[in-house]
């Protein structure tokens, strides 16, 4: 899988998804949209889930707890969602931790972030969906 994420990495793409190895997902949407999108068209059919993410922040890894992720790699990642990734036993791996992920004008903390800090995967899940 690293391969493929360092393909991924260097790619346009915002998000891929994988299922025992098979790419069964892929998304240009920034921030949750690409996740958001293949949970709500049935993730919960697959069972062994490997994400390749931009950002995963702890809006990312709380989606991720919900749809039954077992591992994901980001490009960059917050303290915060590697926290909620070892609370839910999901392995990690990021090119870079960051504190939080921040706004689109970055000078605050992402407003889905905000969010997500004090919500379990199925409120957060309920709080955003479409």
């Amino acid at each position: 899988m690293q391969q493929n994420f360092e393909e991924f990495a260097k790619s346009e793409r915002e998000l891929e998804i994988w299922n025992n190895g098979e790419l069964v997902f892929q998304s240009d949407k920034k921030m949750v949209g690409g996740l958001l999108d293949f949970i709500q068209d049935g993730a919960s059919r697959f069972t062994d889930l490997t994400i390749f993410d931009k950002r995963a922040g702890n809006a990312v890894a709380l989606l991720c707890a919900y749809s039954g992720v077992k591992e994901i790699y980001a490009v960059l990642g917050s303290q915060a969602a590697a926290k909620t990734f070892d609370e839910f036993k999901i392995k990690f791996h990021f090119l870079e931790t960051i504190p939080h992920i921040l706004n689109q004008a970055e000078n605050d903390i992402c407003p889905l972030e905000k969010k997500s800090f004090s919500k379990n995967p199925e409120e957060f899940y309920q709080a955003i969906k479409i």
